[in-house]
């Protein structure tokens, strides 16, 4: 099999011209070496269709587009077809030529294409200084698509790595903010203001000012008490403790480790994290 052109994919969106001596011009539009798209009008006069209208419409949507493509007339938009549509094609041709054509494209076109980013074909008046002039520049182009290939792989790579640690900061606040509840929801006993208050780096006083002022509780007869929507939650039980010395008889509030669960997510809608989560 003579064949007598060169043709190199040389940038995206260019239609370039294939001839084969038995089947004549394939015109090609590369998108990428990866998403070859044939001349559906050449491929038919390759397979000896003489309707391309009715391939056309047999076809999926997705496998047919038009294109603008130069021609002797000028410009024109032009019917090209996808690799699965002219596998679709060639297999349906009843033609004696559709057996060598499948071969020609399959083992010779594509895979060079793939490969070196062109079809290099020799002209018989070519020099070896000519072939090898052209083989170096299908080669450089492959160098540089490769190249660019490699450039992306290494930005994916590094966005990946970045997501991972942010993932893994992510997995270090939740496991800090879990050690926390977990403390919690391990104690089974009442604790006084001042053992929460310490969860917090604060003097009970402070913190029962803290409470006052996120509408919390607020003091009765020099008792701090929780507001109406929060008595009945189980969050505090109370003690009566007698003064030393005084003798004198006093309610003393203690919080449930729910009002503790309670107090830790309150305080922190409100910003304010106990030590252990905090930076």
């Amino acid at each position: 099999m003579k064949e007598t052109n060169i043709a190199v994919l040389d940038g995206l969106n260019v239609v370039k011209n294939y001839n084969h001596p038995q089947f004549g011009e394939i015109r090609v539009y590369a998108e990428s070496v990866d998403e070859p798209w044939f001349c559906l009008a050449d491929v038919c006069s390759a397979l000896g269709i003489a309707n391309n209208r009715n391939v056309k419409n047999r076809l999926d949507a997705e496998d047919v587009r038009q294109m603008d493509t130069p021609t002797n007339g000028g410009v024109q938009s032009m019917t090209y077809i996808s690799e699965s549509g002219l596998y679709d094609t060639a297999l349906r041709s009843d033609s004696p030529k559709a057996k060598p054509f499948r071969k020609w494209v399959t083992s010779e076109l594509l895979p060079s294409i793939r490969r070196h980013g062109g079809y290099m074909v020799a002209n018989d008046a070519d020099t070896d200084e000519d072939l090898m002039a052209r083989a170096l520049i299908v080669a450089q182009k492959a160098i540089e698509r490769r190249d660019r290939r490699i450039e992306e792989q290494k930005r994916m790579l590094l966005a990946q790595g970045e997501a991972i640690k942010e993932k893994d900061k992510a997995i270090e606040e939740l496991l800090v903010k879990t050690s926390y509840t977990d403390q919690i929801l391990a104690s089974k006993t009442t604790v006084t203001t001042t053992q929460v208050a310490q969860d917090y780096g604060m003097s009970a006083r402070a913190f029962n000012i803290l409470l006052r002022n996120y509408g919390i509780q607020h003091k009765v007869s020099g008792q701090w008490i929780l507001y109406a929507r929060y008595l009945r939650q189980g969050y505090v039980q109370s003690e009566t403790i007698t003064l030393e010395k005084t003798d004198k008889v006093v309610m003393h509030t203690r919080w449930t480790q729910k009002g503790r669960l309670f107090l830790y997510n309150e305080l922190k809608s409100h910003g304010t994290l106990p030590l252990i989560e905090q930076n």
